[in-house]
């Protein structure tokens, strides 16, 4: 994770001497995400925080990056629109799935693709629908896009390695 602040010195609260201010900044900042930890908020909150000078004036903010290579974060937004469900349906159905449920339970809300059981297909099917299960969830960013489950793409290694990592602070 990274933060950095930034602060623009000048304007008139910045003198004579910029240190006092820019001092008196750092210190409420700080007071600031002190009280988030306290209140069980989170760095991220601390995201896109204006920094104001004395007189009330904006001079800075606050940038906080997550991971290694500070990658954005995927914003999901409830499928709230009337055309929401039908639209995760129908890029289920053009995806190949045929089981399909909507989840609400987890940090994901969104349409379930389910793979099918390969037992009960024929060899013709197995060879055309999906072989991993997944969510159609709906991003800010992206709009509708499919998540693929890490169990299917066999990936529980890679995963145990990013919570290992994430834990020695890397």
């Amino acid at each position: 994770m990274r933060l950095t602040a930034t602060i623009e010195t000048g304007n008139a609260a910045f003198e004579p001497d910029p240190n006092q201010e820019t001092a008196r900044i750092l210190r409420k900042l700080a007071d600031t995400i002190d009280g988030a930890t306290l209140s069980g908020a989170s760095l991220d909150d601390a995201d896109g925080h204006k920094l104001r000078d004395l007189n009330g004036n904006t001079v800075g903010q606050v940038e906080v990056e997550q991971g290694r290579e500070h990658a954005p974060r995927l914003t999901p937004l409830h499928m709230t629109s009337a055309r929401d469900p039908a639209t995760a349906a129908e890029m289920a159905k053009r995806l190949g799935y045929k089981q399909t449920a909507y989840t609400s339970t987890s940090a994901l809300v969104g349409l379930e693709c389910l793979r099918e059981n390969p037992e009960h297909m024929t060899a013709s099917e197995r060879a055309t629908l999906p072989k991993i299960s997944g969510y159609i969830v709906k991003t800010k960013e992206f709009g509708f896009m499919f998540m693929a489950c890490q169990e299917d793409l066999n990936m529980h290694d890679l995963h145990a390695q990013m919570h290992a990592e994430l834990e020695a602070g890397e």
